[in-house]
């Protein structure tokens, strides 16, 4: 949709804002974004959660160890303490897996 992702990546790896590229191809789907540097077609930024496995497997690499705020996720109830055992346990495995990624990244 816009370079705003791009712009705060370069800008925490020092880049002079004159020197930021504005032209070159923009997918707006992560998923694209992926596939497209999955098939060698260049570098993309992507969410660790949609990318941790590839990172683990070696098949994507992350080549400079800069992160950037991308966005958020929200996990939304009426009452989190009167959660049902099964939303209790999905609440549970979620928050771990978003503990690990940030452990890792």
């Amino acid at each position: 949709e816009n370079r705003q992702g791009w712009a705060r990546w370069f800008q925490a790896a020092g880049v002079p804002a004159e020197a930021v590229p504005a032209r070159g191809p923009m997918l707006t789907d992560v998923s694209l974004s992926k596939q497209a540097a999955l098939l060698g077609h260049g570098v993309a930024l992507g969410d660790l959660l949609q990318v941790g496995e590839e990172l683990a497997s070696g098949t994507l690499i992350k080549p400079f160890d800069i992160d950037v705020a991308s966005g958020a996720y929200w996990l939304v109830a009426r009452s989190l303490s009167d959660l049902s055992e099964p939303a209790r346990a999905f609440a549970d495995w979620i928050r771990s897996e978003f503990a690990v990624i940030r452990r890792t990244a």
